[in-house]
């Protein structure tokens, strides 16, 4: 069992229990640090920045929860999992609420365990990576030759023979009788700097952070679009500003890539349920906003833990990959697909109510039973729908599926309840 080079804190109130996990957890991880309260665990956290956080629920002064709750608030990408004696599905359902990372029944099935600090390890590897490229180049800016510009927002003052031999023209005058501002030659795109309606571009880079100051432009020399980093500085108290383009293509699409991978099911190759969130968080902004309609489908496979025993795991993940490229095939490209957790998946669908979510639920339930795998045995699925409510959260509408499922398991399996 390879040890994982992580720094973990482990909360737990009973001394027993602490001790001999924290044996066999130093044997899982580089560094173990140990809390016997909530309390003393987010001080140890405040002061040694753990990667991620093992917990017990029911604690003295500060219970798991509510830990969980007190760190996320101060850093929303800190791993948390919940390890508790409760079973039932309040508990179950508040570790959800709280976004946390895995839910473990006592006595912790370390084998479980350790593929979940797994699982983690390699995103956090995957960010470390990402924020390694974004530093590397900050540190290469100065050394770069830069195309320089210097301007108020709309015309250009001065410019260096960069910016002109990119842009194709031989002057200031000659840009200007083709362009009437320098941000007419910016594409926009979500993520770059742009024009918006309400603000101009040099009001946008004024309240970004230095790594969202990227722009794109098209290159009349290559004749493709390019990725540049903004660089600026006021020129003494006039409203002009030095602003430098440095050239991050490549890093930008291997930025683009290694996100990608980090919020990609390994597995599935479906979004996994941190990107999930992160956009089911911006379609319920734009719900709210445009009062337009979203619903939500909540599945899992019937008896997958039967499949796992009888035929193996292997065939198993043959089973969980098949389904959701089939799956797959028969959403819109608007909808977000992600593999929640274990056998458990959700589909968000735009501008759909009830009735489209379980239609379509029923033509993914009704598809999956036709499915051939490779063994004899026909798989099924249950679902769960629920669609959006005025002033409705994340955690209200997940926790609709949940149970508008819960009840699809309970009726016989293999149907669409929604709630």
């Amino acid at each position: 069992m390879q040890r994982l080079d992580i720094h973990l804190l482990y909360v737990e109130d009973d001394f027993l229990i602490r001790e001999s996990t924290y044996k066999v957890l130093k044997r899982f991880v580089s560094r173990v640090s140990t809390a016997s309260n909530g309390e003393e665990a987010f001080s140890l956290f405040s002061k040694d920045k753990p990667d991620v956080i093992l917990t017990d629920i029911s604690m003295p002064r500060i219970d798991g929860l509510a830990l969980a709750k007190k760190i996320i608030e101060t850093d929303q990408d800190v791993p948390i999992i919940i390890n508790s004696a409760h079973s039932d599905a309040f508990y179950f359902l508040k570790a959800i609420s709280t976004k946390v990372e895995g839910f473990l029944i006592k006595p912790i099935d370390f084998n479980l365990l350790y593929e979940l600090l797994k699982k983690v390890t390699r995103e956090l590897i995957l960010k470390k990576e990402v924020q390694k490229q974004i530093n590397r180049i900050k540190t290469l800016l100065d050394f770069l030759a830069n195309m320089v510009i210097m301007t108020d927002g709309f015309k250009l003052y001065e410019v260096n023979k960069s910016f002109l031999e990119f842009t194709g023209y031989l002057s200031i005058e000659e840009f200007h009788q083709k362009y009437k501002k320098i941000s007419d030659i910016f594409i926009q795109e979500k993520g770059y700097v742009y024009d918006l309606p309400d603000k101009t571009w040099v009001s946008v880079i004024l309240n970004n952070s230095i790594n969202q100051n990227r722009v794109k432009l098209y290159d009349s020399i290559q004749k493709e679009e390019k990725v540049f980093l903004l660089k600026y500085n006021k020129v003494l108290d006039d409203d002009v500003f030095i602003v430098s383009f440095t050239d991050i293509t490549d890093l930008d699409r291997k930025t683009i890539r290694l996100e990608h991978t980090a919020f990609i099911d390994d597995l599935t190759k479906i979004y996994n349920r941190r990107k999930f969130d992160e956009l089911f968080l911006e379609e319920l902004q734009e719900t709210e906003k445009s009062q337009s309609k979203l619903s939500l489908i909540m599945f899992d496979l019937d008896f997958f833990k039967n499949i796992n025993d009888t035929y193996g795991h292997r065939e198993g993940d043959i089973v969980l990959q098949k389904l959701t490229k089939e799956v797959g095939y028969r959403i819109r490209q608007s909808d977000v697909f992600a593999r929640w957790g274990g056998e458990e998946f959700m589909i968000l669908l735009k501008n759909t109510g009830i009735n489209g979510a379980y239609h379509l639920a029923e033509k993914i339930r009704k598809f999956v039973e036709k499915i051939k795998f490779n063994f004899d045995k026909k798989v099924t699925i249950s679902l769960g729908i629920t669609e959006y409510r005025q002033e409705d959260t994340i955690e209200a509408m997940v926790e609709r599926a949940d149970e508008a499922l819960y009840r699809a398991k309970e009726n016989g399996r293999n149907r669409t309840e929604n709630f």
